[in-house]
């Protein structure tokens, strides 16, 4: 179930966000803004997280896990902070 969760979900979702963001971006001229550039910094930072999880379930899934359940508890907060971060600095504006 996972597999097919990340499978037909989230890597199409996140290709569909990094195309039809860049288009729009481009589209109306937008990559000069500063809380853009710091959006698709925080984006990026998101889409690494998620290939480095991903990962991560690989090693699962063969048993051959090195890191402490607390990592990924730890590592499981991540995407929500920068969800939020990116929603404000679209909604606020901030730099």
């Amino acid at each position: 179930m996972e597999r097919r969760l990340l499978k037909a979900i989230m890597y199409p979702a996140m290709i569909l966000v990094w195309i039809t963001g860049t288009y729009l971006a481009n589209y109306y001229e937008y990559f000069h803004l500063n809380w853009l550039q710091f959006k698709i910094l925080l984006i990026a930072i998101l889409t690494v997280l998620q290939v480095y999880l991903d990962r991560q379930a690989k090693i699962f899934e063969v048993d051959a896990n090195r890191h402490s359940p607390r990592v990924f508890r730890i590592l499981n907060e991540f995407p929500t902070v920068l969800m939020i971060l990116i929603v404000v600095s679209v909604v606020v504006k901030p730099i």
